[in-house]
């Protein structure tokens, strides 16, 4: 599928998403998690998806985390977080971009991923993105060099996912506006 035909999508605060959506897309998509993330099982019951809302609501007004999901006629076919670094001075946040599988490979990721950037740097004003992913995930290193993420390195044995330490690629872009 060509990004120029990919169906329109919207980025919303996940807080403000029906919960069943919310609910629906983790459970779809908990294999997906657990392969490319260092989250454990129990984080994609009911009770602990409530409180990632809830804490996504209190954070982002803070300015500190901001979530959101993907959204696609209702239906959530993605998340974002970005993610404050360190000390509010530096203005640099981390970035993950998770797409449903049924999704990827049509031009989502980069699609999506453009969309994140500018947001990230003319909405909520940072001055740089980080984003790290394994690297042997081939697609999406491919996606943030598309979008315009600079490989920085990789970092050895950074991520424990299912009972082994990950190699990650390290990715950034700094916003040369600000």
């Amino acid at each position: 599928m060509d990004p120029l035909h990919l169906e329109p999508y919207e980025l919303i605060p996940v807080h403000q998403v029906n919960f069943d959506e919310v609910f629906a897309f983790f459970s779809r998509n908990r294999t997906l998690m657990l392969e490319t993330t260092h989250r454990y099982s129990d984080e994609f019951s009911e009770h602990v998806i409530r409180s990632r809302l809830l804490r996504s609501a209190i954070e982002s007004e803070r300015n500190y985390t901001f979530r959101y999901a993907i959204m696609i006629n209702k239906r959530m076919i993605g998340y974002v977080r970005i993610m404050r670094l360190l000390e509010k001075t530096l203005n640099a946040a981390d970035v993950q971009l998770i797409v449903d599988r049924d999704y990827q490979r049509v031009g989502y990721g980069s699609t999506i991923g453009k969309a994140v950037v500018q947001k990230a740097f003319n909405e909520l004003k940072f001055r740089k993105l980080t984003c790290t992913v394994l690297v042997y995930h081939y697609g999406a290193n491919r996606s943030l060099e598309k979008v315009g993420f600079r490989r920085v390195g990789t970092l050895r044995k950074n991520t424990f996912i299912n009972g082994e330490w990950q190699d990650v690629n390290l990715y950034e872009i700094v916003n040369n506006d600000l």
